[in-house]
């Protein structure tokens, strides 16, 4: 009988070290929703090296962009999705489908494309300003 209680807590002291872990990985996603609904792709990918859509690995480290959002209050505004954390040519707020930074995915954005922090996953980089300027000149109502 005693061996038989000392199996069942030490499954039991087992079964929530793991429960903990699970969440602790889980909270590290905690400001995932934060970002704009279209920054689903990549999930805790977005800020954090090594991550994958939803879990974190034990002292991963925060990417261009984690620190980006991080140093801007944990929040997503214009200032943030005007910025280019990565370095890639691309805003953030381009990369994650909502380029004016006001929480609601662009038009015929369904789902992100492009990390906000990674360098040189982004294929608008290849576009100069002026031939965008020039695209948007074209649509331009005003």
């Amino acid at each position: 009988m005693e061996r038989s209680f000392r199996r069942l807590v030490i499954g039991l002291a087992l079964g929530l070290a793991v429960a903990a872990v699970v969440a602790s990985a889980a909270s590290d996603c905690g400001y995932l929703s934060r970002l704009p609904s279209s920054a689903t792709t990549f999930g805790c990918a977005n800020c954090h090296d090594g991550a994958s859509s939803y879990a974190v690995p034990t002292g991963a480290a925060l990417n261009p962009f984690g620190v980006a959002f991080q140093q801007n209050g944990l929040l997503w505004d214009d200032t943030l999705a005007e910025a280019n954390a990565d370095g890639d040519g691309c805003s953030n707020g381009v990369e994650l489908g909502d380029s004016n930074g006001d929480g609601t995915p662009d038009r015929n954005v369904t789902q992100q494309t492009t990390n906000p922090g990674v360098d040189g996953d982004c294929e608008a980089a290849s576009t100069d300003e002026a031939t965008w300027g020039a695209l948007k000149s074209l649509f331009n109502t005003n």
